[in-house]
């Protein structure tokens, strides 16, 4: 998709006719679809879409940073007078990230800095923006004290931790599987013990098993107490390698400690886990497997494969929103993997209710995976016209479906209009 839009930005802008050195990309040509414009055109669609907020033209207002594990992809949009407006121009002033992006303030300077994947762990980029966006490298990985010593925290590739001030001292910890899977590991930010504030990169192993409970193959074993799970050692699915588990923090019943939403690899459902803990000392006590439905009445998520959720706000209210999208880098629905449950309570008691499945999709020109355009003047009006054809869109359960489709030039020869013939 991505070299799909790169062609016909060169044939666009410059109509395929004249040799010429100097390219810009023109997201201001129309694409109509029966007399609907795409708002996001050109944004390429989505497939394992992670959502963050974060201030990219600094006018004070949270826009949207989307991280796109398919070709990892960086998609943002402004935040203006309450819509979203795609801005492309912001990709070259974030560095090059893979597999996860997570955006959250960790020294405290009211400025969201980038947590993402670095050779199995985490690497950290801080917000320096002064006068225009702008990151400097921290740390390339993040360290824990082990009791074995100081070792790098362990992220698997294919999973997403969660990032948040577990134990409100104001700093932020960090959540992720252990290497062998099954039990969290909880990870202490100890920067406001150490120097009493925030901007230090200083970890310490909290507990292994953070919530005392233990996630197999397909199922969940709580009361694991000192890690132990009597019920489940023995079974063919204890201390299986781990295949990918995606992570959310959040407070659902404003009791002032961190329940947990998990999606994972061989789920198409996420799980709600519900801390009956504190702050301190986690402890799941319950288990929501159709989250967000039997918390508050609504659809509950499912994703053809490999769930995941995000918590900010997208509706413009104020109110940290629910975005539940696929996390399956090669194999996620094309139109429809971008959930959006709008969030009528408050952030830490929320209520979830549901909207629609194609979020910010609907506006964007997706033509499956391997796409591949052909310009021709179909109808001879003297415009190049589009037909693109593709390897195929995702069916659940079956083999891609091949198809062509055509966007017929309905503008000039120095404007181009697209209008789109499936």
């Amino acid at each position: 998709m991505q070299r799909l839009l790169f062609l016909i930005f060169i044939f666009l802008v410059q109509n395929c006719l004249f040799a010429q050195n100097n390219l810009f990309r023109d997201t201001s040509l129309q694409v109509l679809e029966n007399n609907i414009e795409f708002k996001h055109a050109w944004a390429g669609g989505l497939n394992a879409a992670q959502f963050n907020e974060i201030d990219l033209d600094l006018d004070g207002v949270k826009d949207l940073l989307i991280f796109d594990r398919s070709g990892n992809k960086l998609i943002p949009f402004l935040k203006k007078n309450n819509s979203f407006i795609y801005a492309p121009s912001f990709k070259n002033k974030l560095p090059k990230l893979k597999d996860w992006v997570i955006l959250a303030d960790y020294d405290c300077d009211g400025k969201n800095d980038i947590f993402s994947y670095s050779t199995s762990g985490i690497s950290i980029y801080k917000n320096t923006s002064a006068s225009s966006l702008d990151f400097t490298l921290v740390t390339p990985l993040v360290f824990s004290q082990y009791p074995v010593g100081s070792v790098n925290i362990f992220v698997s590739p294919v999973d997403i931790p969660a990032i948040s001030d577990i134990d409100g001292d104001g700093d932020l910890d960090i959540l992720t599987f252990k290497i062998t899977g099954g039990f969290i590991e909880f990870h202490k930010n100890m920067s406001i013990e150490l120097t009493g504030s925030c901007d230090t990169v200083a970890f310490q192993l909290e507990s292994g098993c953070w919530g005392n409970f233990y996630e197999g193959l397909n199922n969940y074993t709580l009361n694991c107490q000192n890690c132990q799970c009597p019920p489940i050692i023995g079974n063919s699915s204890f201390k299986q390698k781990h295949a990918g588990s995606t992570l959310l923090c959040l407070d659902i019943d404003n009791d002032n400690d961190k329940d947990i939403v998990l999606g994972d690899v061989s789920f198409n459902n996420l799980n709600l886990l519900v801390n009956g803990g504190d702050s301190l000392n986690a402890n799941m006590i319950s288990i929501d497997s159709l989250f967000p439905s039997n918390n508050n009445n609504t659809l509950a998520a499912s994703m053809d494969i490999f769930p995941a959720a995000f918590y900010l706000d997208v509706s413009h209210d104020g109110i940290k929103d629910l975005i539940v999208t696929s996390n399956s880098e090669n194999n996620s629905e094309n139109f429809e993997s971008s959930w959006f449950y709008t969030n009528n309570g408050t952030n830490t008691n929320p209520d979830f209710n549901y909207i629609q499945k194609n979020f910010l999709q609907e506006d964007m020109i997706d033509l499956g995976a391997g796409s591949y355009p052909i310009f021709f003047d179909h109808n001879n009006d003297g415009l190049e016209d589009l037909i693109v054809g593709n390897y195929g869109y995702h069916q659940s359960g079956g083999n891609p479906s091949s198809k062509l489709a055509l966007f017929t030039n309905t503008g000039t020869s120095r404007k181009a209009k697209l209008c789109f013939r499936k």
